[in-house]
This record gives C-alpha cells, structure tokens and sequence, in this order.
C-alpha cells in the first residue's frame, strides 16, 4: 500500500496513557495514515458515533471503559466505523 492509498484511512487510537497515545498517533501519520487518539473508552464511543475512522486500535485496561468492552459496544449497536 502505498502512501496515497493509506492516506485514505484513519485510525483512532484509544490509549489512556498520553505518551503512548501521543507515540502511536504520530507513527501512523509518519506513515501516511490519518490517525486520532482519544485517552479512553467512553470517548473512544463518541469518536466512532461521528464517523470517518475505519480502524480501532485500543488499550485493553483503561479506568472508564476497558477495550474489550468498548469492542462489545460497539458491535452491538452496530456502529459503522465509516
């Protein structure tokens, strides 16, 4: 994939630590990707519900909402990523 092509998606990064989330964010916009980063679950939901992110790359143990269960909300409400 080349450059042109991964600037067409982005990826929210949900991550409560700020440097990892801040490290991970930049990276993929090294790379040519769109990238977000939101510090936990609850907002990771809110992220998603405004549309535009077409990958989920999360922390499993976060305070607010763990990953998994962010995961399982998601798919329940059947949320498109897009």
């Amino acid at each position: 994939m080349d450059r042109d092509e991964r600037s067409r998606f982005t990826v929210l990064i949900v991550e409560d630590d700020a440097a990892n989330r801040d490290y991970l964010v930049e990276s993929l916009m090294d790379e040519g990707f769109g990238a977000v980063g939101v510090p936990g679950g609850r907002p990771g939901l809110e992220r998603i519900r405004e549309g535009g992110i077409d990958l989920v790359v999360t922390d499993i143990r976060m305070p607010d909402l763990d990953g998994l269960d962010m995961l399982r909300e998601i798919r329940a409400r059947r949320e498109p990523l897009h």
